[in-house]
């Protein structure tokens, strides 16, 4: 029971980071990425003067947020990853008194088997899902001492675990080594 509770923790924690894959650097599978849509207004008008370019590329990314480090100030915004593997990420900038903020929503360019990252999402949810089920017939296994319930509840515990395999060898084949991205 113990191991399984551990074993949940981290996968919850596995499952919510962010840093599945990091970049550092511009490669051909991460380009460099100028938006020219940011603009200040003023009143009705806009100051197309003081219009700027942000190029950035992605920083690192998870199952549910990618995060892209703007160039010219080295900061980092993060966005979520939508269903067809878009994300709207966005820039703030202070001009004089005013805030501005631009957003473009645009594929993560690292992303190239949007269904199978698609299906490792899936998949690892039912695996988190399989994985709270046993631990917590394993937790009333303890206190009811029942035999049959604690292999079934170990069962779940190990669909959970080779759901959680398959769904990482998705990812590493289809998003790491045919790509052969450096990070």
């Amino acid at each position: 029971g113990v191991i399984s509770l551990a074993s949940l923790l981290i996968l919850a924690v596995g499952i919510a980071t962010d840093h599945w894959i990091n970049f550092h650097k511009s490669t051909n599978l991460n380009p460099m990425i100028i938006n020219d849509q940011i603009q200040v207004t003023s009143g009705s008008k806009v100051k197309s003067d003081l219009t700027t370019n942000i190029s950035y590329t992605v920083r690192h990314y998870g199952l549910w947020v990618g995060c892209y480090m703007e160039r010219m100030n080295r900061t980092v915004s993060c966005a979520y990853i939508g269903s067809h593997c878009y994300t709207n990420v966005c820039w703030i900038r202070k001009a004089g008194l005013q805030k501005q903020q631009t957003c473009q929503d645009t594929r993560m360019k690292p992303l190239t088997k949007c269904g199978a990252f698609q299906f490792v999402r899936a998949l690892l949810c039912i695996a988190v899902l399989f994985m709270i089920i046993g631990t917590s017939t394993q937790l009333v296994c303890v206190v009811t001492l029942n035999r049959s319930l604690a292999s079934v509840s170990g069962i779940i515990v190990f669909v959970s675990g080779f759901l959680v395999m398959v769904g990482f060898s998705v990812f590493y084949s289809e998003e790491f080594s045919k790509n052969h991205i450096n990070t």
